[in-house]
């Protein structure tokens, strides 16, 4: 095979901000503990458009009574995670 970009993976990105363990070990507690979106530092985690800042706005759309608005957040929120 001659692409050889995953020869050091996982290794290159241990310990890293691209490292799960990594960016999930930033998140305080208190969030994690309580579901609260807003507390987590969204913007150190990038998805393909940028960093993360709009997530918390989103998944609080997802709950609203606005079916338009909530659909049009799940479709931001699958472009955003998928790419």
């Amino acid at each position: 095979m001659d692409d050889d970009r995953w020869a050091d993976w996982p290794e290159r990105w241990v310990g890293t901000d691209c490292d799960v363990r990594a960016a999930v070990g930033a998140i305080p507690q208190e969030a994690k503990d309580g579901f609260r979106y807003d507390k987590v530092p969204w913007q150190r985690y990038e998805h393909f458009y940028g960093p993360g800042v709009e997530i918390p706005g989103l998944l609080t759309t997802l709950s609203s009574a606005d079916v338009e608005a909530a659909d049009e957040a799940l479709g931001r929120l699958w472009t955003n995670l998928h790419h």
